[in-house]
């Protein structure tokens, strides 16, 4: 055998570049991880606290004669949870409405009064109440313009997108003309051009 002849040298295999890092990039990328944690932890608990508040609110608002409906308002990034106990703290008050008749201006003042800072309300209800021209037809009622308070605690609800007007009284067989519940729309949206305004029974 020639000595210039060699076996052939067996195939080495490339090496596996692991990936490397360094201790400080461990720390900041732990120290990032735990921060993020935090920062949701704490957005959690704030919405957990707001939906307790809201709670109180509704507590106090039914001792007023009001009705209030929930909705869950989900982030986006959350919506995967609707079906957990987590999404319990996402609960909102969207509307809240009082048709009661002989509560009057004032206990209804009350009522926005509670709903002054609450984003998520979009839509309330409220009774307006008539009054009588005596010399004209019994009964007939007339639009009784709301008051400045009234409209200003309605400005004051950022997030509202509807108002239903209740026409008080047509259970004690006060009787609404169709100009009258017009009158009353056209008057509540000239002071809330923002707002869309409706009659419980049509219009607007």
């Amino acid at each position: 055998m020639s000595a210039d002849l060699k076996p052939n040298a067996p195939e080495t295999k490339p090496k596996r570049r692991w990936f490397r890092f360094s201790l400080r990039t461990l720390l900041v990328a732990i120290t990032s991880i735990c921060v993020l944690i935090a920062a949701v932890l704490f957005w959690y608990r704030g919405q957990e606290h707001e939906h307790g508040c809201q709670e109180n609110i509704a507590l106090r608002l039914k001792t007023l004669g009001a009705q209030v409906l929930w909705e869950k308002q989900t982030p986006g990034f959350l919506r995967w949870s609707s079906n957990l106990p987590i999404s319990e703290a996402f609960q909102r008050i969207y509307s809240v409405s009082s048709d009661n008749s002989t509560i009057g201006d004032a206990n209804t003042n009350k009522i926005l009064d509670e709903l002054r800072d609450i984003s998520s309300v979009r839509s309330v209800a409220i009774p307006v109440h008539p009054y009588f021209d005596f010399g004209g037809r019994p009964r007939y009622a007339h639009y009784r313009e709301l008051s400045d308070d009234t409209i200003r605690r309605l400005n004051d609800i950022s997030s509202l997108e509807e108002l239903t007007l209740y026409f008080a009284g047509g259970g004690n067989g006060v009787y609404w003309p169709d100009a009258e519940r017009r009158a009353a729309i056209s008057d509540i949206h000239k002071k809330l051009p923002r707002v869309k305004v409706m009659s419980a029974g049509g219009f607007g």
